[in-house]
């Protein structure tokens, strides 16, 4: 199928969805996640702010048990460079003030101080996935120019509340290809990572 008809098809699918079973699902992504990094060393992490109106998964989650387990790590969120279709990212802390963005997304406030090359782990969000891991998200391709410019060794980890599709249609050599995606009942990842 073509991004174009994935992207419809799932954005239904997720809107059909009432926002209690996307927090019920958002729990399992979680734990699912903790478990898939358990031994693995995590000091820097980007994780996204979700698009409730999208009934996307709270990335707040996988922070909030990832703590328990890392204490020290750092997080940042992402927002859109003003006039450019990057990403820049902010270190979050409980002082930190958000905004809306013109998506509805809680975009931190603040010097754009972790650089791509900082993050260990990059929490992706996305609409629908493949089983070569490679994914749809909305289009700007804010992600995957993000996600090219990060460290070899930095695990990039998409979350979905559905199964892989059978084969993504229109990859193109711009597209990066994740490590991981996580979902509420498995975990597909590449081998070696």
């Amino acid at each position: 199928m073509t991004k174009k008809e994935l992207r419809r098809i799932f954005r239904e699918r997720r809107r059909a969805l009432e926002m209690s079973e996307v927090e019920r699902l958002s729990d399992l992504i979680a734990e699912n996640m903790i478990g898939f990094l358990k031994g693995r060393e995590i000091s820097v992490v980007s994780r996204f702010s979700p698009m409730r109106d999208e009934r996307e998964i709270d990335a707040g989650l996988i922070e909030r048990r990832l703590r328990s387990k890392h204490p020290h790590f750092r997080v940042a969120l992402p927002r859109v460079a003003k006039g450019s279709k990057t990403l820049e990212h902010v270190f979050v802390s409980d002082s930190t003030r958000f905004d809306e963005s013109d998506w509805g997304i809680s975009e931190p406030i603040g010097e754009d101080d972790a650089k791509a090359s900082d993050f260990d782990l990059v929490v992706v969000p996305l609409l629908c996935f493949d089983r070569d891991l490679n994914r749809v998200g909305y289009g700007g391709g804010f992600y995957d120019r993000f996600l090219a410019e990060t460290k070899a060794e930095c695990l990039k980890v998409g979350v979905s509340l559905f199964p892989p599709v059978g084969r993504i249609d229109e990859i193109h050599e711009r597209d990066i290809p994740l490590d991981a995606v996580v979902t509420p009942l498995e975990v597909f990842a590449r081998t070696g990572r």
